[in-house]
């Protein structure tokens, strides 16, 4: 048995969560599987941690006009797994290349662009930009 880390765009990993199943027990009302579910490490049975996770990467800035949008499927995603019981974690960083333009993020961090940059180059992509996603699936083989 092997682990494998792969990079996917967004879209394959929806994919995966569209294949996916709530694991809650049979004939409990939607709504109350729902609330009573809470994003946690113990939440996830070790069955699926065997299987892999997702983390999903969201590169984002407080300065950047296009990112709200992002921002708010990044937490719709998060919600996602948490509510079926998925193992995707989802992070968002926010750069620091925006702070120049005249706009501060008080989030932001040159860790966070050196990140990005850093995928940049894996890829081998002279791209960076926000909102900007990245992901990484991992599973046993």
């Amino acid at each position: 048995m092997s682990n494998n880390f792969y990079f996917y765009p967004l879209g394959i990993l929806l994919l995966f969560f569209a294949a996916c199943k709530p694991s809650s027990p049979e004939g409990a009302p939607e709504k109350a599987r729902l609330s009573t579910q809470r994003l946690s490490p113990a939440a996830y049975p070790s069955a699926n941690a065997a299987a892999g996770f997702a983390l999903v990467e969201l590169f984002t800035s407080e300065g950047c006009s296009s990112c709200p949008p992002a921002d708010k499927v990044a937490a719709e995603m998060a919600r996602l797994a948490d509510s079926t019981r998925v193992p995707v974690y989802v992070l968002a960083y926010h750069v620091d290349y925006w702070n120049r333009l005249g706009w501060h993020d008080r989030f932001s961090a040159p860790e966070f662009s050196a990140r990005q940059n850093w995928y940049a180059q894996i890829w081998q992509s002279s791209q960076m930009y926000t909102p900007q996603w990245w992901s990484m699936v991992r599973w046993s083989l």
